[in-house]
């Protein structure tokens, strides 16, 4: 009896780590500026001194979201909309967390490729941001991380949600091809 428990007992400390990780699978397809939807045009002119703006419709799985980016000030920017024109988040790419020290990868051997602030904000403070808002750029408080871990026989990618304290509040094994991801 004692053995059904033990067990039971680990099948349950263990479940939210299945519900934990999930599947990325996203694919942009880059718009022309007379395909993109008028919020998004609307949303870019906003912003003062961006350069290489281009437009992307993404789908991930069967969710389909449109994302801007643009640089400015030698920064990447990117600005995620839904399909029905709702902003839901700004990155911006950065070179380190900041101090932040991840708690734990999900494995020995994880490699950084890609560090981004995540910023949920509403419009406004979204165009703020954007334009260099000092004080909402010092409140983030979240960091996406893309990076790899490697094994002997295989390379997975990962896509990590990490708050200030370090913590992993999300973790998605990135499913892609190549040759349908882009970058700005």
């Amino acid at each position: 009896m004692n053995v059904y428990k033990i067990i039971l007992i680990i099948g349950i400390s263990l479940s939210p780590l299945l519900l934990y990780s999930q599947y990325k699978q996203e694919v942009e397809q880059r718009l022309a500026k007379i395909e993109t939807p008028s919020f998004m045009v609307d949303f870019a002119s906003k912003i003062e001194g961006a350069k290489k703006i281009k437009y992307y419709q993404e789908t991930d799985g069967s969710v389909v979201s449109y994302e801007l980016k643009f640089c400015k000030n030698k920064e990447r920017y990117s600005v995620e909309f839904s399909k029905e024109g709702i902003l839901e988040d700004v990155e911006i790419d950065v070179t380190s967390t900041q101090g932040v020290l991840v708690d734990s990868f999900i494995c020995n051997d994880f490699t950084i490729d890609k560090i981004q602030e995540h910023h949920p904000v509403d419009v406004d403070k979204a165009i703020l941001l954007c334009n260099g808002d000092k004080k909402l750029r010092a409140s983030v408080i979240m960091f996406e991380i893309e990076g790899h871990c490697r094994s002997s026989n295989e390379n997975t990618r990962w896509e990590l949600n990490v708050d200030k304290k370090g913590v992993i509040h999300s973790q998605r094994e990135i499913i892609d091809d190549v040759d349908e991801v882009l970058e700005y």
